[in-house]
């Protein structure tokens, strides 16, 4: 039963990463599910009240939900969304998507296993999105440990401010639908009570951005400088590959870890 509902949550929650990231226009990538955290606040935690092997298995959905296997779903959508603008079969696509998960997934198995038996798991803290292969022990060590130990019955305060957040969302998207005008968006509320603090400068400069070209130049002029800033991104990502080089060539993991 409480196996069905994990998946039944992680379905939906997937879903709504990916209305997220459609709707919201906003490149949010790290978005964690933390299953066994949301029957702990709903039930409660202490001995007798879950079986061992269910703490056990609470555990391991931190682990799959800390790496962000719920965000996976809105960009393989966007790659087959892809796909069809520029004319790539929708099964060819799926092929390639297919293999280089299977290419990801061996090769980053190997090279995590073998830094992180080398050189220790937190030589990882320094290496990009391994951050989160580095932190998963403390997600253990602060959400989980315990949970089997101490008593503790339903938190009603997380789930009030829960309830308050959900509902407040459902009348901005209610709203929304019914008022052509309402200049409320849902996602901004989302974006900014959970990922305000990390996004605010760079959304508020895309916008004004966006805002000047559309505004004095047109639709015209918003599709001919559009690939300048996809220029940017795409110079930010040759730069972090070109710094993971240098430090390879180098024999720096980051920080000081010496290869």
């Amino acid at each position: 039963m409480l196996a069905a509902l994990s998946l039944l949550l992680f379905f939906l929650l997937s879903l709504a990463f990916v209305r997220m990231r459609v709707d919201g226009g906003l490149p949010i990538t790290t978005v964690h599910q933390i299953m066994g955290y949301l029957f702990f606040v709903t039930i409660g935690t202490g001995p007798g009240l879950f079986a061992d092997e269910t703490y056990v298995g609470f555990g391991f959905l931190a682990v799959l939900g800390f790496t962000i296997i719920g965000m996976w779903p809105a960009m393989q959508f966007e790659g087959l969304k892809l796909a069809e603008q520029t004319g790539v079969g929708e099964g060819r696509m799926i092929w390639a998507m297919s293999l280089g998960l299977l290419i990801g997934l061996v090769s980053g198995t190997v090279f995590s296993l073998e830094t992180m038996y080398e050189y220790g798991i937190f030589a990882l803290q320094e290496q990009g999105g391994a951050r989160d292969e580095a932190r998963i022990g403390r997600f253990y060590l602060y959400l989980i440990k315990d949970a089997g130990t101490v008593e503790g019955g339903t938190d009603w305060l997380r789930l009030t401010f829960h309830g308050i957040g959900a509902a407040s969302t459902w009348c901005l998207a209610a709203l929304r639908q019914h008022f052509l005008r309402w200049p409320f968006h849902p996602m901004g509320f989302v974006f900014g009570i959970g990922f305000g603090w990390r996004l605010w400068g760079p959304a508020l400069l895309g916008w004004f951005a966006k805002w000047l070209t559309v505004r004095y130049g047109g639709a015209t002029t918003y599709r001919q400088i559009r690939p300048l800033f996809l220029g940017l991104i795409f110079g930010e990502i040759c730069m972090r590959v070109l710094w993971a080089i240098v430090a390879l060539w180098q024999g720096e993991l980051g920080m000081g870890y010496g290869m």
